[in-house]
């Protein structure tokens, strides 16, 4: 996706995308003549902007030149060789014009703005404009939040330059934030990575990815759930955030909640589609949806283009700064074929790879290390940090799981799953919600590969998460994505509908902005009761006592599903 103009699918169009920058290092460069030089005008309005604002670029080059062809090139930080660039924004004929240049989002270095002109054997730098991101590179940007160690309790994370030790000051009163905390910092670099093309330094590859910085709020015990915490971060060298605000989770001391609300979704992306997603959620928060947000793989589709990550965590800020938001990765985040010593996940070789399994080279060598070092998960019996991780919040238990590691039978992720289950109260927490990036059941045409793994996951865990391993220990509700479209299954075990009601109801919500799949729906198997491959948009569920609420709103705000999930008889 093209953080500068239009919508183009990573997936899709990439290829051809990076040979156009294959061809753009062959051409022969020189300097222009200082006379053609001096002439020219190239100018950036405004010069300096707010992150993720926008700037227009005009030229004016005389019409005596002997310029054929004008284009107007982006970079930001080192070039790696000569026409190392992050995005060509147009080409043209016109010796005169302009061109607009939208979410530029810091990236902690400058954006410089090339105005190259071709005179059909060779090519120059005409010219030259700067725009500059306001704070600058040491400004603390992008939080996260997310909740940690037994889950009542929160940490942020953010970006920036910077060194100095980050500091976070909160409490109840947004003009009096009494509670301050000191935090700490980690990065990491191209070597860390598991493989080419992620581990390879260019505009369009590995890029300084600045300190990440970590600070974890103290306990939440003294207030009561759903208070307004406020709080800023950074430092008083390096500036402050604007004063934000979430609501405190609860905690072991809390009054029984009656309801617990909250937002899931997964495959999203960087692009129109994922930002209007964004902005539905927004929505959804007003409506009182806003105590966590569910993002259950497919991030934002970097695939080695490290400046992805940047563009993602801006787009998903005005939601990660206000609730925890809750990750868990996909096959774009992690799978790989070499460099599994670099994993973080410590899982064995090159990872999870049957033979029967689509799983390829979807990270383009990233291996989850960026996801790991950006994103907080908390901690229980046999969790491994981002990768497989529950919680209670009120009435829910969550269970996120990673479909990219081994989760067949005797697994190390299967028997977390199974004591998880087993550890949970339902006099607390009666709803237990399952996350996974891939799907358990699905009917969607054209992904015959998908489908085989859908059932390996079906034989695998099935009966664990429908009670037959033990009675008292299922799942009532499942989330996940990876596939780019809406499907919810009845109550459904072994491919049939289950008419007691006892089996786990299946989502997939794939639609939060990567590119739709409009390859159709089987009707051989009847477990799937809705479908829509037409429209982006996310789940919001509501949980009290007596059921989930839960309904499929699309991003034009129309909902195309609701329903609830009932207590098993």
């Amino acid at each position: 996706f093209s953080p500068f103009f239009g919508d183009r699918s990573a997936l899709k169009t990439q290829d051809s995308h990076e040979k156009f920058h294959e061809k753009l290092t062959n051409v022969q460069w020189k300097k222009p003549s200082e006379k053609l030089s001096a002439q020219i005008e190239f100018v950036a309005k405004p010069n300096i902007i707010k992150d993720g604002g926008s700037s227009l670029l005009t030229w004016s080059i005389p019409s005596s030149s002997q310029i054929s062809s004008i284009s107007v090139h982006v970079r930001c930080g080192p070039q790696a060789y000569a026409g190392d660039y992050l995005d060509t924004l147009v080409i043209s004929a016109a010796k005169n014009g302009s061109v607009r240049a939208d979410h530029l989002v810091s990236m902690r270095c400058n954006y410089m703005f090339d105005l190259v002109g071709t005179d059909g054997h060779t090519s120059s730098v005409l010219a030259t404009a700067k725009v500059s991101i306001e704070g600058g590179a040491t400004f603390p940007r992008h939080a996260r939040l997310a909740l940690v160690g037994d889950g009542t309790r929160v940490a942020i994370r953010f970006t920036s330059s910077s060194q100095h030790t980050p500091q976070l000051q909160y409490g109840t009163n947004p003009q009096q934030l009494l509670y301050i905390v000191n935090g700490t910092s980690d990065t990491y670099a191209a070597k860390d990575l598991c493989n080419s093309p992620a581990n390879e330094t260019a505009q369009r590859r590995f890029r300084d990815p600045g300190f990440q910085h970590r600070i974890e709020f103290g306990s939440f015990e003294k207030f009561p759930t759903n208070t307004r915490i406020y709080y800023r971060y950074g430092n008083d060298k390096d500036g402050w955030s604007k004063v934000n605000f979430f609501l405190s989770p609860p905690t072991m001391k809390s009054k029984r909640p009656t309801e617990t609300r909250f937002i899931a979704y997964a495959d999203q992306g960087v692009g129109t589609a994922g930002r209007n997603t964004v902005k539905n959620a927004l929505k959804q928060v007003e409506l009182g949806f806003n105590q966590f947000l569910l993002h259950f793989g497919d991030l934002g589709y970097a695939t080695s283009r490290a400046y992805i990550w940047d563009s993602f965590h801006f787009n998903v800020e005005p939601l990660a700064s206000q609730m925890p938001y809750m990750v868990s990765i996909g096959n774009h985040e992690y799978d790989h074929v070499a460099g599994g010593e670099h994993d973080p996940s410590h899982a064995k070789g090159e990872g999870f790879r049957p033979w029967w399994g689509n799983y390829g080279t979807d990270s383009q060598g990233e291996c989850g290390v960026p996801v790991y070092k950006r994103f907080d998960a908390p901690e229980s019996p046999q969790s491994n940090a981002i990768w497989w991780y529950s919680f209670d919040y009120g009435l829910v238990h969550v269970i996120t799981i990673s479909s990219e590691h081994d989760w067949t039978q005797g697994s190390e992720q299967y028997k977390f799953i199974e004591n998880d289950l087993k550890s949970v109260d339902r006099t607390k927490t009666p709803w237990v919600i399952l996350t996974s990036h891939r799907m358990m059941y699905t009917t969607q045409k054209r992904e015959w590969a998908d489908f085989i793994v859908a059932q390996a996951m079906r034989m695998a865990l099935d009966d664990l998460i429908n009670g037959k391993v033990d009675p008292d220990a299922y799942v009532d509700l499942m989330l996940v994505g990876h596939q780019h479209s809406y499907e919810r299954s009845c109550p459904v075990y072994s491919n049939e509908c289950v008419a007691s009601g006892r089996a786990t109801v299946h989502v997939c919500v794939g639609t939060a902005g990567a590119n739709l799949e409009h390859g159709g729906f089987s009707h051989f198997y009847k477990f799937s009761t809705v479908h829509e491959e037409d429209s982006h948009g996310l789940l919001t569920l509501n949980a009290t006592q007596q059921h989930i609420h839960v309904r499929f709103v699309r991003n034009n705000l129309t909902v195309f599903d609701d329903f609830k999930v009932l207590p098993w008889k």
